[in-house]
C-alpha cells in the first residue's frame, strides 16, 4: 500500500496529465457525435424536402379541329 503511495505522489503529474487528455478526448468524442447526428438530421430533412414532387394536372386545351372547306 505504501509503495503504491509512494507512486502517486511522485507521479501525481503524469496522472494529471493523463486524466486531462483522457477529459480532452472524451469532449471531442461527445462533438464530434452530436455533429454527426446534427448532419444526419440536415440530410434527412434535405432528402424529404426534395423528395416532395408536386403534380399538377395539364391543363387540356381544346384541339381545334380544321374546319372543312
Amino acid at each position: 500500500m505504501n509503495g503504491l503511495l509512494n507512486f502517486v505522489i511522485n507521479y501525481y503529474i503524469i496522472f494529471i496529465i493523463i486524466s486531462a487528455v483522457l477529459i480532452l478526448a472524451l469532449i471531442g468524442y461527445i462533438a464530434d457525435k452530436k455533429t454527426r447526428s446534427d448532419i444526419k438530421i440536415k440530410n434527412k430533412n434535405e432528402n424529404l424536402e426534395t423528395n416532395e414532387v408536386k403534380i399538377e394536372p395539364e391543363k387540356k386545351e381544346e384541339q381545334k379541329q380544321p374546319e372543312n372547306l
